[in-house]
């Protein structure tokens, strides 16, 4: 496990954080947009093609695995693999992408 501070482009890392902000980007592609923070930074997650993920609520946890990229200036993950550390919602929802080899 990393923080998100010690991340590097390029490389592939899975991190534990929470969900501070989820937001729809419709323009020029469909894609949800959720920035997650740790305590030593934020990452942004975007999943291309998404309008909604179930559970993905501001103050959940969960881990988010990728290739580290940066967008606009942001460090982010495109399409990560995810799954929920906690269960305060009920769900146990997994990413549908395998997750990746360390």
């Amino acid at each position: 496990m990393h923080t998100i501070g010690s991340v590097v482009l390029r490389a592939r890392y899975d991190v534990v954080a929470s969900i501070v902000s989820v937001h729809v980007v419709r323009r020029p592609a469909l894609m949800l947009n959720v920035v997650v923070d740790d305590g030593s930074g934020r990452l942004l997650c975007q999943f291309l093609g998404r309008s909604a993920v179930p559970g993905f609520v501001e103050g959940r946890r969960l881990r988010v695995a990728g290739r580290v990229a940066t967008f606009r200036g942001h460090r982010s993950l495109l399409n990560p693999a995810y799954e929920f550390v906690d269960d305060s919602l009920g769900q146990s929802e997994a990413s549908p992408y395998p997750w990746p080899e360390p």
